[in-house]
């Protein structure tokens, strides 16, 4: 450890050390997030390393108290902190849900906290009353529109402005819909779906500015720009592919956006379940393989079809986001590398190369009204091929309710806890709304709200947020600027995202094995799709198909690449949660995925695949599909639950008869606490501290 070690607390099993400097390093377990990382996972893994707790740094002088699974932090300004396991109401946040970074505990807010400490399942703090910031409305009632909400407002719409511009170049380039279609059937949607969300958590954030006498900032919201990337690139253009018609392609986008919005709503209620029991690093390796693939390779291919524009565009986005390096007058480095890019773009043409041609005709500003798509919504209710694209589905909306938690918990930790619940049907009903509308894409709250918070933003950033996203799609802003401005100038933005998301997930906790091996074998599904429909574009641009090559693959292995690419989403969580659980020695775990793996198979969500009349590939549903696969998972299924009978795991000495009670025991306990959960999550001040 770096430095002079000034400062030693230990838990049951984790450590916290601070040197001289002030900095706190922990190590030691952490699967309940009781280590306090700002990129810890959470299921079943040890930490064998002293790491930097930065959560810690931002709090000050402190005192950290370890417990059993839980950690409490005391400032030296007397506000007290807590994370980690939170199943009992140990944490003292009136609910039962861990949290993984600190976050104070409000229920002590106007008291000076002396002391505390951890027991297993229970915490006490020894405080005494001290009004440390009057509660009153008077707090808030200051300048509607702050310094820092201009700040976040440019911040937040130039992120929704690249978005919806991109929503429009890539329906018409890559889909095939006109720009008309798109200006018409989708962009207002879009706005209004922007429009209700920003509104709604405008007045959240005044609400609760009002009810604790101290302002509150909104959180961001915005288009899931990963999600929408792989809604464009996943669902609709393999749709546009098979049946030549773009508008099916939209059709099926609007399908994906109203069950990823109705789950959306469902994860209010059982999102938190899933955060706790699904790891971290199976989530992002699922994005991160469409980052390489879908994103970061489709793009880098047409970066260097036109160098002359593109790349300096992208060199720009990486100095601006990867150096940190803050460019002149505060300008966006999005925006002034989208500008360079154009600059760039208009000298070439005006110099006679022919790289890119301005719009010629006339644009228009006449408002477009919105295109009530409900019909179109209930039609693809009822297709099969619809249907058997939920293995996509699902997941996608999984990362997205996953990581609207998250960032609501940055927001906890920033000090405004805004209600989950309320957050999460806010979204899916703002998704829900667009897609009636034409939206085929899904809505999110946004990370950053800690920074806004810092600069001073409040509220009226977001009202204006929604104002503008509106009046853009509504009177044809967008396509104004699609008209003056190359696609090549931004796809160094898309290139960047799909990096970000797979270092994200390689950072989830630096220098964990269990953690890269998770993340390798879940980006190989997504590769692997990605290769098959890039070997079929092409195998069609020669009137020829994957069916017609086959039986003369030799070594390729082309139906394993097909069967491995199907359904791959799913699967890549949950191979990657396999690897957690077997390189952790949770083989109990373990065995129950791979046997879940084994009915997914045998009904065909994952693996199962067949050829159209069109010698196209679909998914195939239903009962003895993938049969093979099928049958491998449950030998390995077996295998795991023998290690686990054979007293294998870790940490676990119960006898062969005990141990095989719990194995037959495990899901109906499962579902009796989740049951459990959501009756004493509804119990009123339930804080136990």
């Amino acid at each position: 450890m770096p430095g002079t070690v000034a400062k030693i607390a230990s838990g049951f099993r984790h450590n916290f050390a601070m040197t001289e400097d002030g900095v706190w390093r922990s190590w030691g377990w952490n699967e309940y997030r009781q280590l306090g990382h700002s990129h810890s996972d959470g299921i079943a893994h040890l930490c064998s390393v002293p790491i930097e707790c930065s959560e810690l740094r931002a709090l000050g002088s402190l005192t950290v108290y370890p417990g059993g699974r839980h950690t409490l932090v005391v400032t030296d300004d007397g506000a007290l902190y807590s994370f980690g396991r939170g199943s009992d109401g140990q944490l003292g946040h009136a609910d039962i849900i861990d949290k993984d970074v600190p976050s104070q505990v409000l229920a002590l807010e106007n008291n000076f906290v002396l002391f505390a400490d951890c027991g297993w399942t229970h915490s006490v703090a020894v405080a005494r009353p001290e009004v440390r910031r009057e509660r009153t409305t008077e707090t808030v009632k200051s300048a509607l529109i702050q310094r820092g909400d201009w700040d976040a407002f440019f911040g937040v719409f130039f992120n929704v402005l690249i978005n919806l511009t991109l929503i429009s170049s890539l329906c018409t380039n890559v889909i095939g819909l006109s720009s008309e279609f798109v200006m018409t059937r989708i962009l207002p949607g879009s706005g209004l779906s922007l429009f209700c969300g920003a509104m709604f958590f405008a007045i959240q954030a005044r609400i609760l500015g009002r009810s604790r006498g101290a302002p509150a900032t909104a959180q961001p919201f915005g288009l899931d720009t990963p999600i929408m990337l792989s809604t464009i690139f996943l669902l609709m253009a393999p749709r546009r592919d098979q049946t030549n018609n773009p508008e099916s392609a939209w059709r099926l986008g609007l399908f994906s956006a109203v069950l990823i919005g109705l789950l959306q709503i469902l994860g209010a209620f059982v999102g938190d379940w899933l955060r706790t029991n699904i790891p971290r690093p199976a989530l992002l390796a699922a994005l991160a393989g469409i980052g390489v693939g879908f994103i970061a390779e489709g793009f880098l291919f047409q970066i260097y079809a036109d160098p002359v524009v593109a790349l300096l565009p992208m060199v720009l986005i990486w100095v601006c986001y990867g150096s940190g390096i803050k460019l002149p007058f505060g300008l966006p480095g999005s925006v002034t590398a989208v500008l360079l890019g154009t600059i760039i773009a208009f000298i070439a043409w005006g110099s006679g190369f022919d790289f890119w041609k301005p719009f010629s005709g006339k644009l228009e500003s006449t408002p477009r009204f919105f295109h009530f798509a409900v019909k179109e919504i209930i039609d693809e209710f009822g297709e099969d091929s619809s249907w058997n694209q939920v293995a996509l589905i699902v997941p996608l909306c999984v990362i997205n309710i996953v990581g609207s938690l998250v960032n609501l918990e940055y927001a906890a930790g920033s000090g405004d806890p805004y209600s989950t619940r309320m957050s999460m049907i806010a979204a899916g009903s703002c998704t829900l709304i667009g897609a009636m509308f034409g939206n085929p894409f899904p809505c999110c709250i946004f990370l950053g709200h800690s920074a806004w918070k810092a600069v001073g933003a409040r509220s009226a950033y977001s009202v204006m947020c929604a104002v503008a996203s509106l009046a853009f799609c509504l009177f044809n802003g967008v396509n104004a600027l699609i008209q003056v401005m190359p696609l090549e100038s931004t796809v160094g933005i898309l290139l960047w995202v799909g990096l970000a998301v797979t270092a994200q997930a390689y950072e989830t906790l630096p220098g964990e094995r269990p953690h890269l091996l998770a993340v390798t074998i879940g980006i190989l599904p997504a590769v692997s799709a990605w290769a098959m429909q890039l070997v079929s574009s092409y195998l069609g641009k020669a009137n020829s198909s994957l069916y017609d090559v086959r039986e003369q693959s030799g070594d390729l292995f082309i139906d394993g690449m097909i069967s491995f690419s199907q359904g791959f989403l799913l699967l890549a969580v949950l191979l990657a949660t396999l690897v957690v659980f077997v390189t952790s020695r949770d083989f109990l775990r373990a065995g129950m995925v791979s046997l879940l793996l084994s009915f997914l198979s045998f009904v065909g969500i994952v693996h199962a695949f067949e050829f159209t009349k069109s010698k196209s590939i679909q998914p195939k549903l239903g009962f003895g599909t993938a049969t093979k696969e099928a049958f491998g998972y449950l030998l390995c299924s077996v295998m795991l639950f023998g290690f686990h009978l054979g007293g294998q795991s870790d940490d676990d000495n119960s006898s062969v008869q005990e141990k095989l009670r719990n194995l037959v025991l495990y899901v109906p306990r499962k579902l009796l606490s989740l049951r459990s959960g959501r009756k004493r999550s509804s119990i009123d001040g339930y804080i136990a501290i």
